[in-house]
């Protein structure tokens, strides 16, 4: 028989577990005195660190800044306590593009001697400067659209959202282009018309050299320098995370009061009443247009632009009739009126989303819906011209023939030759 090896007796287990838990004891022990000298070597660090004037300054220095980001924060959202903070970065970029459109931009065109430099290609009638505002307007919507959906999306605020619907929206004019095609039917049937036509196509190309642009030249830098977090292969940045929002908010208003100081010390050929009527009017187009566009969106036309195109033709159309001095009440040359159709109308309409919105609806397959929303847009367009440049008719025969008698509203509505008298019947 195989022997039993002997069991341990209770009374050596019970020095065993004594003995471990005397070491556990011991163990604890040290950790504490361990973590107490932690804690007296980072309170040494500490008086050290602030011993330190360097370090001491640098700490200063920084809660500064946090104080004064938070007081800036506040203040901007106090300000906007009636508003949202999206519509005040509308309002600025809509300042900037309404000086920028009429100040810079012909002041650059006189420099540069552009007009001499393109009388091969434009006629001497053609404008120049709203011609080249609503080109560079596509092709800078299409390079914000495009950096928006393939590489760069910001939020809080979505600084490329409210500059396509602030800056450019302002920068170009579907309704001025409307207008000037209306003057340009003067030299020849259908040379407006032609002229509207051109320019629409010419703004769909220029849309797509935009993205083209951004998608070629700019594609190293964005691929390689794309802060933020990633969200289906676009960089989303939080603008309220940093100072970037601040400082483009400071810049921009930097700029609108450099501009209007140098308007008001007469180093631009620009009134200030235009300045000031040209402010106040962007903020009705701003705040007019969100209301007339609304907020639904379309899959296929675009009806909120189409909308805004249509209210800005006709307030446009009938501003010009009212008061081009057909009715007996002239306002040509008032800078109110003046800069009610050129800014309230041509802010209100919205040149670059037509061309963007067409794009972007051909990009995505639906073409039938591409072509019906150019049409559309296109048919406002042109019933506009053939109204005003009737209008237009009218009064060069009424500047070239005697003034009717007051008070025959025929007269003044039809015209004079509809009216005038037969030489036989003056016999």
């Amino acid at each position: 028989m195989m022997s039993r090896s002997p069991s341990k007796s209770p009374a050596s287990a019970r020095s065993v577990t004594a003995s471990s838990n005397k070491q556990i004891d011991d163990l604890k022990k040290k950790v504490m005195e361990l973590t107490e000298e932690n804690l007296q070597l980072k309170a040494e660090v500490k008086k050290a660190n602030d011993a330190n004037p360097v370090v001491a300054m640098r700490r200063m220095i920084t809660l500064q800044s946090s104080a004064e980001r938070r007081t800036l924060g506040t203040a901007k959202y106090r300000v906007t306590s009636v508003m949202s903070i999206d519509m005040l970065w509308l309002l600025s970029f809509g300042f900037s593009a309404e000086l920028i459109a009429n100040i810079y931009v012909p002041a650059l065109i006189g420099h540069l001697g552009l007009a001499d430099a393109l009388d091969w290609f434009l006629p001497a009638r053609v404008d120049l400067c709203l011609t080249l505002l609503n080109l560079s307007g596509a092709f800078i919507e299409g390079m914000a659209i495009h950096c928006e959906r393939k590489y760069v999306r910001f939020q809080n605020p979505p600084i490329l959202v409210v500059f396509r619907g602030g800056f450019i929206a302002i920068y170009t004019s579907l309704a001025g282009l409307t207008q000037h095609g209306a003057d340009l039917e003067l030299l020849g049937a259908g040379t407006g018309a032609l002229y509207v036509a051109l320019m629409v196509v010419a703004g769909l190309v220029s849309n797509i050299l935009g993205m083209l642009f951004l998608e070629l030249v700019a594609r190293t830098y964005l691929a390689t320098h794309r802060p933020g977090s990633a969200k289906g292969g676009v960089r989303v940045i939080d603008l309220a995370a940093t100072v970037y929002d601040d400082l483009l908010f400071n810049l921009v208003y930097m700029f609108i009061g450099v501009t209007v100081f140098l308007v008001y010390t007469n180093q631009f050929e620009y009134d200030s009443q235009d300045v000031l009527w040209g402010l106040v009017y962007v903020v009705c187009a701003t705040c007019i247009g969100g209301i007339v566009a609304g907020s639904a969106q379309h899959d296929g036309v675009q009806w909120g632009t189409f909308k805004c195109n249509s209210v800005a033709c006709i307030v446009m159309a009938c501003s010009l009739v009212l008061g081009g001095g057909r009715f007996g009440t002239n306002l040509t040359g008032i800078p109110a009126f003046e800069k009610m159709i050129a800014t309230f109308c041509g802010g209100l309409s919205a040149f670059n989303a037509t061309t963007s919105d067409t794009i972007q609806l051909w990009r995505l397959g639906r073409k039938s819906s591409s072509v019906y929303n150019l049409l559309v847009n296109i048919g406002v367009m042109a019933i506009i011209v053939v109204l005003l440049s009737q209008h237009h008719s009218h009064m060069a025969i009424i500047n070239a023939v005697p003034a009717p008698k007051k008070g025959n509203l025929l007269v003044k509505i039809f015209g004079p030759t509809l009216f005038r008298r037969s030489p036989a019947l003056e016999l």
